[in-house]
């Protein structure tokens, strides 16, 4: 049990790095707002949407690894956020990857097709959403990551939802 906690939980994290790649690539440079622009035009955004999705789905990945059996505390030590924060940053990360080519407008078949490596969250966000039922858990970042890759929505739509959804305690 505690394996297949700590495999859904990575997998989890995967699938949401996904989304704040897509943050990063729909904010593009950071830009000045002119005064008559509204907040939520696309020309507003700057780097910081990034933040939300991270912090929002590292709560969300701590949400549903505790309702499934694990400690939270697990998902704050070395191999937790550890791997979070890599798989957040590091240019090497297979899943921020393919999170950027998705957010510069890529088809997921195209991205999928020109790698020779498996990024993970693609194959795990749609289990992640439905262990998320399972366990009665909402997750609203890794759901929309999972929304994404199926073609439901957009990357640029669902970082518009995510920044308009209330905030909750996490």
């Amino acid at each position: 049990r505690g394996r297949r906690t700590a495999s859904t939980s990575a997998g989890s994290a995967a699938a949401m790095h996904m989304l704040g790649a897509h943050a990063a690539c729909v904010a593009g440079p950071a830009r000045r707002r002119h005064p008559t622009t509204p907040p939520t035009s696309p020309h507003c955004l700057t780097h910081r949407p990034r933040r939300p999705p991270y912090t929002k789905g590292c709560a969300e990945i701590r949400w549903l690894a505790e309702k499934m059996g694990a400690r939270g505390a697990t998902l704050s030590g070395p191999a937790g956020l550890g791997d979070i924060i890599l798989t957040c940053y590091g240019s090497l990360s297979r899943n921020r990857s393919v999170g950027v080519r998705l957010g510069r407008g890529e088809p997921l078949a195209d991205i999928l097709g020109s790698s020779h490596q498996v990024a993970e969250g693609v194959a795990t966000a749609g289990v992640v959403v439905g262990l998320a039922r399972k366990y009665r858990v909402q997750l609203p970042v890794l759901t929309a990551v999972a929304q994404i890759l199926d073609g439901h929505i957009s990357a640029r739509e669902a970082v518009f939802e995510l920044m308009n959804l209330p905030q909750v305690d996490e």
